[in-house]
């Protein structure tokens, strides 16, 4: 048993390494698909969209990187946790994708301070926070991914807007 529970994090630390060379250049390079089930389920909850099957996979992770490249000048895929779980033998990822918008120069150009370039570019930037966990199979190949997307705290949010407003009329808090 011990012998089955070494191989099993063995297979997770071998696909960690290589999601996390890989992941970050998601938008940048084809993706690998090597690493997969052929009937691999995919359960995009931010989207709303299930596939099976590598093909199906395939067209979606195309549909996600042609859409985003279409709508937005740069993407950055960063993770920002990745966990191994033997005892699930599953990988769990938080990540973010940052998108900076591809018109924020032609259009809006009275904004854009050109001699702070960065700092407007950053002031436009979208971005999307999620968690996925990829189950492995025996076979080292990953059998499923659920991709959720992270929520803000709605608290935090609602006592930021609070203060601003506050700022606005004057009033302390």
């Amino acid at each position: 048993m011990e012998i089955i529970q070494s191989e099993i994090t063995n297979q997770l630390q071998d696909l960690s390494t290589l999601l996390s060379r890989s992941l970050v250049k998601f938008f940048k390079e084809p993706h690998n698909f090597l690493i997969y089930s052929r009937d691999v389920i995919f359960e995009d909850n931010i989207r709303n969209v299930k596939t099976v099957g590598i093909n199906a996979y395939a067209w979606q992770i195309t549909k996600i990187k042609v859409g985003a490249h279409l709508k937005y000048a740069k993407l950055v895929f960063k993770i920002l946790k990745m966990t191994q779980h033997p005892e699930e033998s599953c990988i769990k990822i938080r990540w973010r994708i940052i998108a900076y918008p591809g018109n924020f120069i032609l259009f809006p150009f009275w904004k854009t301070k050109l001699w702070d370039l960065r700092a407007s570019i950053e002031k436009d930037e979208y971005w999307i926070d999620g968690f996925s966990v990829l189950s492995v199979g025996n076979d080292g190949l990953i059998f499923k991914i659920v991709c959720d997307q992270v929520m803000p705290d709605s608290d935090k949010r609602e006592s930021t807007e609070k203060n601003v407003l506050a700022t606005k009329l004057g009033v302390n808090i």
